[in-house]
């Protein structure tokens, strides 16, 4: 299962190679948590913000278009110096802490039958166990 990283518009410039990061990320992930999700958008903003201090979002698949998400790269490390930046491990795992929830909302939209008030729990349970599996926290 191949997921396509695709930047949104051509102006958006991350700090470091965020493809080689997100692809990293991705090969952690059991191939089936990411089946029907077709591309991870690299965004300068979340295009519908549903609340404040949102780095990354998850659309679902529907009749126009399979599912994907998008990250807010830039607001991910916004606030970081960027001699932060040059430690792999750091910018790594902030991308992981985005790209982990978003994938949990995939996976538990594919896969489990999880109600509308358990969502965010469910996401933020699956982040939590995909970052001690990729960083052995």
């Amino acid at each position: 299962m191949n997921v396509r990283i695709s930047f949104d518009s051509q102006n958006i410039s991350a700090p470091f190679n965020i493809e080689k990061v997100i692809e990293k990320l991705l090969s952690k992930v059991p191939k089936e948590h990411l089946v029907g999700l077709e591309t991870i958008f690299i965004v300068d903003k979340i295009r519908y913000k549903k609340g404040n201090n949102i780095n990354g979002l998850y659309w679902p698949k529907d009749d126009r278009r399979a599912a994907f998400i998008e990250i807010a790269v830039k607001d991910i490390y916004k606030d970081i110096p960027k001699f932060i930046l040059y430690l792999p491990f750091i910018k790594d795992f902030m991308m992981a802490d985005v790209l982990y929830h978003e994938i949990g909302h995939h996976y538990q939209n594919y896969k489990h039958g999880i109600s509308k008030n358990n969502r965010e729990k469910f996401a933020e349970s699956y982040k939590t166990n995909m970052l001690r599996r990729s960083f052995r926290v």
